[in-house]
């Protein structure tokens, strides 16, 4: 699965693992928007498999905020499994 291409032909980011804090685990090529929400921009991606720290959740819970390297954005949260920490440690975050 790493080396399928995105489908709208962009390139994954490919960022240092993250060690400490809240990890997950993504179960899909992601999308990493500005804000909570389908409407708001895509502003970077994560590969399927990519861990990525979790800073907040939003308040219907289907939205983490994350860092993804040096880019900090919002991606939905069914699509991610928690593999270090737990979610009930996760703020709840507007944006």
């Amino acid at each position: 699965f790493n080396d399928l291409p995105y489908l709208d032909g962009s390139v994954p980011v490919y960022a240092p693992v993250p060690t400490q804090g809240i990890i997950a685990q993504a179960f899909g090529n992601m999308r990493i928007r500005s804000g909570p929400g389908l409407t708001y921009t895509i502003i970077s991606r994560a590969q399927w498999g990519t861990r990525v720290e979790v800073l907040g959740i939003s308040a219907n819970r289907q939205w983490l905020k994350i860092r993804h390297g040096d880019v900090v954005g919002w991606s939905s949260a069914p699509w991610y499994r928690i593999v270090q920490g737990s979610l009930s440690d996760v703020p709840t975050v507007a944006q």
